[in-house]
């Protein structure tokens, strides 16, 4: 994700999203978004093209166009609107935080029905995008467990939809457009959505080292049985007999008598990445050498423990400003989903193609969908 070029006004600060992509603009903050999403003329041209959140989209997706520099920042809109604990559902404003709602409510035994890998996003980015998490083969994407939602659309209307209106078909359709639709439906407001209930907020979570693909494979499909939360880190650079290796993560929410009594706590991350790394520091013999560390890191034997939902489900935002750690011309990250009737083979040929390719990674994951 290299970075743009910024808009002529070097007078504006320097917005940029999770990726460092940037530009120069201006982020229009507030409480109100009704107030701040409002039209700016008798014609019903929005004030800004886009609304952005906490800014941990990928490339340019939380920026504004560079002739049009300006974004309705929503993290300041984070009310609690409502919540009924009979149904789990929770009204609140699209700024509100993951991390808000893991502290908020994970202590009263109700959890974010999809946890993406980082609790710095908001409640209206986690829709525009539809996120996922290590529970998509149990409970789908965010949008899934989505109520309402509360829209300013382009020409200065504000209007709720829901998923499943049969007295107004096209609202159902501008919630489905909106649900992973990354905000160009409108502007996002309110949104509805149901908490899971938890038996208790730790996790219980257990990891085993794999020591190749079709192993990795059919681990992923026995742990779908049984455990709602799984993940595997894959070393896409071992060639060979080896090819595929890592660890297989499982988990789900501990019962009371094996949790701690005291609920967990979310403070800031410990360690921080202080510079901009050079771009050498990330090559194949490095990514080599730090995937051979981290999979012999792990014992032979399976590891059980009871750990952080932030450990579990956020590792890393335990490190600030990691992104650093790519340097300044940033990477290309690549997602694809494989149907099951493709086989093993299709996954086999994609990593084959990785490895050949010599796009070394630390950080590449598999997951069950």
């Amino acid at each position: 994700m290299a970075a743009s070029p910024a808009s002529a006004d070097a007078t504006l600060p320097q917005l940029h999203g999770w990726g460092r992509t940037g530009l120069r603009g201006r982020e229009h903050l507030g409480e109100d978004l009704v107030r701040l999403t409002r039209p700016d003329d008798v014609d019903g041209t929005p004030g800004a093209p886009i609304s952005r959140g906490l800014g941990r989209s990928y490339g340019d997706a939380s920026l504004p166009p560079a002739d049009r520099p300006d974004a309705i920042g929503t993290r300041f809109a984070d009310r609690i609107l409502g919540f009924d604990p009979a149904t789990g559902r929770l009204h609140a404003e699209a700024g509100l935080s993951l991390l808000a709602i893991n502290r908020l409510f994970l202590p009263r035994r109700f959890a974010a029905p999809v946890l993406p890998g980082t609790q710095y996003v908001t409640l209206g980015g986690m829709i525009a995008a539809d996120v996922h998490g290590k529970n998509h083969h149990v409970d789908g994407c965010f949008g899934q467990h989505v109520d309402a939602l509360r829209l300013r659309l382009a020409d200065g209307t504000i209007r709720w939809c829901q998923p499943d209106d049969d007295r107004d078909p096209d609202a159902a359709a501008l919630f489905w457009a909106t649900v992973g639709g990354m905000g160009l439906t409108g502007h996002i407001l309110e949104a509805i959505v149901r908490l899971k209930p938890i038996p208790s907020p730790w996790i219980w979570s257990e990891s085993a080292r794999v020591p190749d693909l079709d192993a990795f494979l059919a681990g992923l499909r026995h742990a779908a049985d049984d455990w709602p939360y799984t993940v595997g880190w894959i070393d896409l650079v071992r060639r060979g007999r080896g090819m595929g290796r890592g660890i297989l993560i499982r988990g789900r929410w501990a019962e009371p008598h094996e949790a701690p009594a005291a609920p967990p706590r979310f403070g800031p991350a410990r360690l921080t990445v202080p510079l901009t790394a050079p771009s050498w520091v990330l090559n194949r013999l490095s990514v080599t050498l730090f995937n051979l560390a981290y999979f012999h890191k792990h014992p032979r034997r399976a590891r059980r423990s009871i750990v952080h939902p932030q450990s579990f489900f956020h590792p890393l935002d335990g490190v600030r400003h990691w992104n650093r750690l790519y340097g300044r011309a940033g990477f290309t990250q690549h997602q694809c989903v494989l149907p099951r009737a493709a086989g093993d083979d299709a996954v086999r040929a994609l990593l084959e193609r990785v490895t050949d390719a010599g796009a070394a990674s630390f950080l590449s994951v598999i997951k069950d969908c």
